[in-house]
């Protein structure tokens, strides 16, 4: 069984898309994901709402502490239940059908795997550069990634690249925070104070101190697509200030 945590803040209107996305997975629908939603004290939207309408778990907080707690608090609920892999997950992202199939299948020779992303999502961070699909496929255009409704027909053309090749993935030093997929010795990886991420990150660099000090190997599934809207809070100023995130 997964646990797919969502981190959310307002914007039900990511929210949303992302859980129809999921639940349309045949892995979905065959019982073997559980959702949860971590929200950090959303006040603009009804995040909770959403938990109703689509059956899925869901922890609030009493005051804003952000995205690295959310974060561990998704962890901390995987560590003590028993789930197989552990998926967080971004809320602006749009999970195809076969991306989370292709994933595990990955994670039986990683203990942490990616999957490639569209080139608008991946921005400019040279750390995650090779995320890019149309990087990795001269046949997939910009055009065509980059647009939200067309993220089901890229999934099925990096499958069908890579199926039935030795070429479905290959070694990374660095995962992404847009969707993190972990097996269970992600413990292995635990602060001594119970936490996955350093709190001391509030918002940001959290992926990037984890990847520093990570025991395990990385994968990336070439044969694996999400689509992550352009980053919703990318532009904002001094993200590790939770006050500018709960105006």
């Amino acid at each position: 069984m997964i646990l797919f945590g969502i981190t959310t803040l307002n914007h039900n209107n990511y929210t949303e898309p992302l859980l129809k996305s999921i639940q349309e997975t045949d892995i979905y629908k065959e019982g073997l994901v559980d959702i949860l939603i971590v929200d950090d004290y959303s006040q603009k939207d009804d995040v909770k709402s959403l938990t109703y309408k689509y059956k899925v778990r869901f922890l609030g907080k009493d005051k804003p502490k952000g995205l690295t707690d959310s974060w561990n608090t998704i962890y901390k609920y995987y560590k003590n239940n028993l789930y197989t892999n552990l998926y967080i997950a971004n809320n602006d992202i749009l999970i195809p059908k076969g991306c989370i199939e292709n994933i595990q299948e990955r994670l039986v020779h990683y203990h942490s795997v990616s999957p490639l992303c569209n080139p608008e999502g991946i921005g400019n961070w040279k750390e995650i550069l090779h995320y890019n699909v149309c990087k990795r496929f001269d046949n997939i255009p910009m055009e065509l990634a980059d647009n939200d409704e067309y993220y089901n027909t890229v999934q099925g053309m990096v499958h069908s690249e890579v199926h039935g090749t030795t070429a479905g993935y290959e070694d990374t030093d660095f995962f992404h925070g847009f969707l993190m997929c972990f097996t269970r010795d992600i413990l292995r990886n635990e602060l001594p104070d119970g936490n996955l991420f350093n709190p001391n990150n509030i918002n940001i660099g959290n992926e990037i101190e984890l990847n520093m000090r990570f025991k395990g190997k990385k994968g990336v599934a070439l044969n694996a697509f999400i689509y992550h809207h352009k980053g919703i809070t990318l532009n904002q100023k001094n993200r590790n200030i939770l006050e500018n995130f709960h105006k």
